[in-house]
Protein backbone atom coordinates (compact mmCIF):
# COMPACT_ATOMS: atom_id res chain seq x y z
CA UNK A 1 0.00 0.00 0.00
CA UNK A 2 0.90 3.49 -0.75
CA UNK A 3 0.11 6.85 1.04
CA UNK A 4 0.38 10.41 -0.84
CA UNK A 5 3.93 11.07 0.82
CA UNK A 6 5.63 7.98 -1.32
CA UNK A 7 5.88 5.64 1.29
CA UNK A 8 5.26 2.18 1.08
CA UNK A 9 4.69 -1.08 3.15
CA UNK A 10 5.66 -3.61 2.78
CA UNK A 11 7.03 -7.10 4.24
CA UNK A 12 10.82 -5.59 4.05
CA UNK A 13 9.35 -2.69 6.40
CA UNK A 14 8.92 0.78 4.88
CA UNK A 15 10.56 2.48 1.40
CA UNK A 16 10.57 5.49 -0.55
CA UNK A 17 8.58 4.79 -3.62
CA UNK A 18 10.40 5.18 -6.67
CA UNK A 19 6.65 6.64 -8.14
CA UNK A 20 2.88 6.28 -7.35
CA UNK A 21 1.82 2.82 -8.87
CA UNK A 22 -1.91 4.37 -9.07
CA UNK A 23 -2.78 0.88 -10.67
CA UNK A 24 -2.29 -0.98 -7.26
CA UNK A 25 -3.05 2.44 -5.06
CA UNK A 26 -6.67 2.79 -6.45
CA UNK A 27 -8.05 3.84 -2.74
CA UNK A 28 -11.17 1.60 -3.30
CA UNK A 29 -11.33 2.99 -7.16
CA UNK A 30 -10.81 -0.38 -8.91
CA UNK A 31 -14.44 -0.50 -10.54
CA UNK A 32 -14.60 2.87 -11.95
CA UNK A 33 -10.79 2.84 -12.79
CA UNK A 34 -11.61 -0.25 -15.11
CA UNK A 35 -11.88 1.87 -17.96
CA UNK A 36 -9.76 5.21 -17.20
CA UNK A 37 -6.57 6.44 -18.36
CA UNK A 38 -5.40 6.17 -14.46
CA UNK A 39 -6.02 2.49 -14.79
CA UNK A 40 -2.45 2.21 -17.10
CA UNK A 41 0.20 2.71 -14.87
CA UNK A 42 2.33 2.93 -17.91
CA UNK A 43 0.24 5.73 -19.02
CA UNK A 44 0.47 7.43 -15.63
CA UNK A 45 4.45 7.36 -15.66
CA UNK A 46 5.20 7.63 -19.70
CA UNK A 47 5.87 11.00 -20.81
CA UNK A 48 4.46 12.45 -17.64
CA UNK A 49 6.38 15.57 -16.09
CA UNK A 50 6.33 15.00 -11.59
CA UNK A 51 4.40 18.44 -11.82
CA UNK A 52 2.19 16.41 -14.15
CA UNK A 53 1.43 13.51 -12.48
CA UNK A 54 0.87 15.44 -9.25
CA UNK A 55 -1.57 17.22 -11.37
CA UNK A 56 -3.62 14.26 -12.10
CA UNK A 57 -3.91 13.18 -8.60
CA UNK A 58 -6.12 16.33 -8.10
CA UNK A 59 -7.71 15.62 -10.91
CA UNK A 60 -8.20 11.79 -8.99
CA UNK A 61 -9.12 13.00 -5.40
CA UNK A 62 -11.36 15.64 -7.23
CA UNK A 63 -13.38 12.53 -9.18
CA UNK A 64 -13.21 10.27 -5.57
CA UNK A 65 -15.11 13.27 -3.87
CA UNK A 66 -17.46 14.01 -6.69
CA UNK A 67 -16.92 16.85 -7.86
CA UNK A 68 -15.64 16.25 -11.16
CA UNK A 69 -17.74 13.93 -12.74
CA UNK A 70 -15.81 12.46 -15.44
CA UNK A 71 -12.42 10.67 -14.74
CA UNK A 72 -9.83 12.21 -16.90
CA UNK A 73 -6.24 13.60 -16.99
CA UNK A 74 -6.37 17.18 -15.89
CA UNK A 75 -4.14 18.59 -18.49
CA UNK A 76 -7.17 17.25 -20.45
CA UNK A 77 -9.90 19.00 -18.48
CA UNK A 78 -7.91 22.21 -18.39
CA UNK A 79 -7.88 22.34 -22.16
CA UNK A 80 -11.51 21.33 -22.12
CA UNK A 81 -12.15 24.77 -20.42
CA UNK A 82 -9.76 26.57 -21.52
CA UNK A 83 -11.12 25.74 -25.28
CA UNK A 84 -14.25 26.88 -23.61
CA UNK A 85 -13.11 29.84 -22.34
CA UNK A 86 -11.77 31.35 -25.39
CA UNK A 87 -15.16 30.65 -27.27
CA UNK A 88 -17.31 32.06 -24.93
CA UNK A 89 -14.87 35.33 -24.92
CA UNK A 90 -15.02 35.30 -29.00
CA UNK A 91 -18.87 35.22 -28.24
CA UNK A 92 -18.68 38.19 -26.29
CA UNK A 93 -16.50 40.02 -28.98
CA UNK A 94 -13.39 39.39 -28.00
CA UNK A 95 -10.43 39.09 -30.95
CA UNK A 96 -7.00 37.74 -29.07
CA UNK A 97 -4.34 38.02 -31.54
CA UNK A 98 -2.08 35.15 -32.84
CA UNK A 99 0.84 36.45 -30.70
CA UNK A 100 -1.30 36.83 -27.47
CA UNK A 101 -3.11 33.40 -28.12
CA UNK A 102 0.29 32.05 -28.47
CA UNK A 103 0.90 33.54 -24.72
CA UNK A 104 -2.45 32.52 -23.70
CA UNK A 105 -1.51 28.74 -24.62
CA UNK A 106 1.63 28.79 -22.65
CA UNK A 107 -0.47 29.96 -19.60
CA UNK A 108 -2.97 27.01 -20.08
CA UNK A 109 0.14 24.61 -20.29
CA UNK A 110 1.55 26.39 -16.97
CA UNK A 111 -2.09 25.58 -15.33
CA UNK A 112 -2.17 22.28 -16.70
CA UNK A 113 0.96 21.48 -15.33
CA UNK A 114 1.05 23.73 -11.94
CA UNK A 115 -2.51 24.06 -10.83
CA UNK A 116 -2.32 27.97 -11.25
CA UNK A 117 -0.36 31.06 -13.21
CA UNK A 118 1.03 33.61 -11.30
CA UNK A 119 2.44 37.18 -12.64
CA UNK A 120 6.36 36.06 -11.32
CA UNK A 121 5.74 32.69 -13.53
CA UNK A 122 5.65 34.89 -16.37
CA UNK A 123 9.64 35.94 -15.70
CA UNK A 124 10.32 32.26 -15.81
CA UNK A 125 10.54 29.49 -18.51
CA UNK A 126 9.05 29.53 -21.48
CA UNK A 127 7.57 32.80 -21.03
CA UNK A 128 11.26 34.36 -20.25
CA UNK A 129 11.94 33.20 -23.94
CA UNK A 130 9.29 35.09 -25.02
CA UNK A 131 9.87 38.63 -23.21
CA UNK A 132 8.58 37.48 -19.92
CA UNK A 133 5.98 39.66 -17.82
CA UNK A 134 7.42 42.70 -20.00
CA UNK A 135 5.75 41.57 -22.62
CA UNK A 136 3.09 39.69 -21.10
CA UNK A 137 2.01 43.54 -19.72
CA UNK A 138 3.15 44.78 -23.46
CA UNK A 139 0.43 42.21 -25.03
CA UNK A 140 -2.29 42.03 -22.67
CA UNK A 141 -1.79 45.72 -20.76
CA UNK A 142 -3.81 46.61 -17.38
CA UNK A 143 -5.97 43.61 -17.97
CA UNK A 144 -3.02 41.16 -17.15
CA UNK A 145 -4.11 40.57 -13.53
CA UNK A 146 -7.51 40.42 -14.00
CA UNK A 147 -7.25 37.89 -17.21
CA UNK A 148 -4.45 35.71 -14.85
CA UNK A 149 -7.34 35.59 -11.84
CA UNK A 150 -9.85 34.62 -15.00
CA UNK A 151 -7.46 31.69 -15.97
CA UNK A 152 -7.12 30.42 -12.93
CA UNK A 153 -10.34 30.74 -11.88
CA UNK A 154 -12.17 29.18 -15.24
CA UNK A 155 -9.15 26.54 -15.88
CA UNK A 156 -8.34 24.98 -12.74
CA UNK A 157 -11.75 25.24 -10.94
Amino acid sequence: MIDLFGIQNSAFGLRRADHFDIRNSTFGLRPVLANSPFNDSDWFRKGRSQAGRFADLVALVRFALAQQPVLAPFADSVSERFNEWLMDKAKAGTVFTAEQLAWLNLMRDQIATSLSIEAEDLDLSPFNQRGGLGKAHQLFGEQLPKLLDELNATLAA
